[in-house]
């Protein structure tokens, strides 16, 4: 079985390291992918996501919660 986790995420620089960090201790031996879509962030949030996630959207306004996690899904 393969877990995939989708992260939305919008001015979170401070905490997203600590949050992906708690999803991979959860997941343990599970084998798993980290996507995250950033919501056009403009305090670098996308830049500290790059290397603790598998796969990484990035949108150029905060298009809203629910948008954001669908375009995860997809």
């Amino acid at each position: 079985m393969r877990v995939s986790v989708v992260i939305v995420t919008y001015r979170s620089k401070g905490d997203i390291a600590e949050c992906i960090a708690s999803v991979r201790r959860s997941l343990g031996n599970v084998s798993h992918e980290i996507i995250a879509v950033d919501n056009g962030s403009d305090d670098d949030t996308a830049a500290a996501l790059c290397d603790r996630v598998d796969h990484l959207v990035r949108n150029p306004t905060n298009f809203g919660f629910a948008r954001a996690a669908n375009q995860g899904v997809t």
